[in-house]
């Protein structure tokens, strides 16, 4: 356990992570075992929303819902269209976040007009779905 003290103390200390970062997402990340790079947090931290997604992945993994459900929406408000619909997918299924079928069209639609085909899928599964076709 000693090891993992002087880990995050270094993360914290010398890689210059700040406390909105560090020290949460760092035990989640060792205790979860989800595969991640200490760069991937501090790319995070200066708004890359593929390395705040693969933070929202290790909370979703790790069963946290309610933070995946935050971190989804941090890189969906970045205009990432993998964490749009993630997060619409969330919605949808009341999965950390209460159901909201209008937030998680609202998502897919988004994600469609920025060109994501995956979305594309993602609507006509939803109207399928609704038409029970």
């Amino acid at each position: 356990m000693s090891y993992l003290v002087a880990a995050l103390i270094f993360a914290v200390s010398f890689l210059g992570y700040s406390n909105q970062y560090a020290l949460p997402h760092l035990i989640t990340w060792i205790t979860s075992g989800y595969d991640m790079d200490l760069t991937d947090f501090k790319l995070a931290e200066n708004g890359n929303p593929v390395a705040i997604m693969k933070i929202a992945d290790m909370y979703f993994s790790n069963q946290e819902f309610p933070m995946a459900v935050l971190y989804y929406k941090k890189a969906s408000d970045l205009k990432y269209t993998p964490a749009m619909i993630k997060l619409s997918q969330l919605y949808k299924s009341g999965i950390g976040t209460p159901k909201n079928k209008i937030k998680a069209n609202r998502l897919l639609l988004e994600a469609t007009k920025l060109g994501d085909m995956d979305a594309i899928e993602e609507i006509g599964n939803s109207i399928k779905e609704s038409l029970d076709l």
